[in-house]
Parts: structure tokens; sequence; C-alpha cells
């Protein structure tokens, strides 16, 4: 065979891909390359454990909410191979069809967990007409993600002593303090309580939807004492405060308190100077004690 007829390394790894992944939903067949059925049968079953780990690792309790909300479904609506509005019969044939219609191009977790989203919402709207509050909690779970992946943040952490020091300093000492919020923190905004929500989905519960209906607001970040991700729930202005805050960069407490004054909508930008600088502190405080911010 000359080298100008040679098949290319790419174009033999797309038609590998494609009996793999059953691209489109298809399986080309051994026209397309030639794959002992056998092993064929365990390279797509090794790749489809793995993007199903990999996705349950990402997406934790959001999978499970969804699991039993199909399980639900297929129970009430009577058909043996699924729900009557389309959607499948179980999570791992929900990764199935990721694989056949929009496989990730990497590897890493957060890598697959941001191209399976977009897919997951496009595909199967039905799931969240039925369960709106899998949205928040995917929001919620990727967050977490993030704080427990993410490389080394800026700055440091400040011991229990000078923490205690900073939150009874005079409010000069207080807001001339260099801080830093850590990349891999995330403040958060919900429509449904999705922090209680993920603590009972923990706990193998699956409360119905109404359960947890109203707003909730949360800060997830890497806790300095073991590195691991944290959920923090809190009032709307402190979490905002994290919210104005530039991720990596050192900034006064002063100047941040500017910019979380100038976006305080109302009712708390009608609130008084006291109240206000109390919820600073609070914020702060609260924010370094859990890793959100840091020392600069």
């Amino acid at each position: 065979m000359s080298e100008s007829s040679a098949p290319r390394l790419a174009d033999t790894l797309s038609r590998f891909a494609d009996r793999l992944f059953v691209t489109g939903g298809d399986d080309p067949g051994d026209d397309a390359l030639a794959v002992a059925p056998e092993r064929l049968a365990v390279y797509r079953d090794l790749v489809r454990r793995n993007y199903l780990s990999m996705l349950r690792f990402a997406y934790r309790n959001s999978l499970r909410l969804t699991g039993a909300t199909l399980r639900d479904a297929a129970s009430a609506d009577g058909p043996a191979d699924g729900p009557a509005d389309g959607l499948p019969a179980t999570v791992q044939d929900i990764v199935l069809r990721f694989l056949e219609v929009r496989p990730a191009s990497g590897h890493s977790a957060r890598h697959i967990a941001d191209v399976f989203r977009p897919f997951f919402e496009t595909e199967y709207p039905a799931l969240f007409e039925r369960r709106p509050d899998v949205r928040d909690l995917m929001t919620l779970d990727r967050a977490e993600l993030e704080a427990a992946c993410h490389w080394d943040d800026p700055g440091r952490a400040p011991s229990k002593e000078e923490l205690e020091e900073l939150a009874s300093a005079p409010v000069e000492t207080f807001l001339a303090t260099q801080l830093v919020r850590a990349p891999s923190s995330a403040a958060l905004h919900f429509e449904y309580a999705a922090v209680s929500l993920h603590h009972r989905i923990g706990h193998r519960e699956i409360p119905d939807l109404g359960e947890f209906a109203g707003p909730e607001h949360a800060i997830v970040s890497r806790h300095p004492s073991d590195l691991r991700a944290r959920l923090t729930g809190a009032e709307y202005p402190v979490v905002e405060v994290l919210a104005v805050a530039p991720a990596g960069v050192a900034v006064t407490a002063e100047d941040l308190a500017g910019r979380w004054l100038a976006a305080l909508p109302s009712p708390w930008a009608d609130e008084d100077d006291t109240w206000k600088l109390r919820t600073f502190a609070t914020a702060v405080v609260t924010g370094l004690g859990v890793g959100a911010f840091r020392l600069a």
C-alpha cells in the first residue's frame, strides 16, 4: 500500500470512535473499521462505565434525583420501557444517548460535566418540567466539583487567632485588610432550596418537588482545614459580597465594600450604615472562615 493510499491515523481513530460511541445511534459496522465483536463489546462497556462514573462524580445528587424521577415517572405512566413523555427509563440510558450525540472531547470530570449539561437540558426538557429543581441542583453539584478539583488558590488562610482578631478589629483596620477571593469558590442564588435538597439527597432521601420551593443562597468553597468542598447557606446580601469580589485579585476590604454597596439592591440598599457594616463584616469573616476569601 502506498503512503498516499494508507489510511491516516486521524481517519482510523474517527471511524473507531464512531463504532465505539455508536455516533448518531448507528454503528457503521465492519465496513468502516473491522473490530472483533467481543472486543468492541468490551471497549464499549469500559467507555460507558467510565462516563457514567465521571458524571455521577460530577453531578452526584442531581443524577440521584434524576434517577428517582425517572423511576417514579415510569411507575406512574405504565410503559415498561420508560415514561410516556419520551423520557428514558434510567440514568444509564441518558449517558448512552450522550455518547451517541455529544461525547466530550476531553477526559477531565469538569470538561465532561460542562459538555453534558447543555446536552441534558436540551435533550430531556420533560425531565426539567417534572423536576425543575434539578437545574439548581446541577449548578450546586458543578460548583462543588470545581471547589474540589481546582488548583491551589492564591493568598493564605488565616489562623483561628487571626480571624478572631480581625473580627474584633477597629473599623479602619478591618477595611484596610487585603483580601483575595479564592477562584475555587462560588456565590450562588437558587430559585429552589438547592443546599437543603442537596443535604437530603445526600442522605438517600428524595423529597417531593414542593418541599424546597423557596429561594436559597449559598457559598461553595474549599475549606482551609481539610481542602474539602463546603456548602454554606447565607442570606442574599452576605453571598453578594463574594459575588462582587474579583476572583484571584487582591483588593482591600474597603474597595470590596464599595463594590458591594454599589451593587446592593433594595430593600437592603435602604438599610442604615450600621446594618451594612455589620452585614459586610459578617460576610468577610464568614468567607475567610470557610475558604472563600483568603488573606492576600
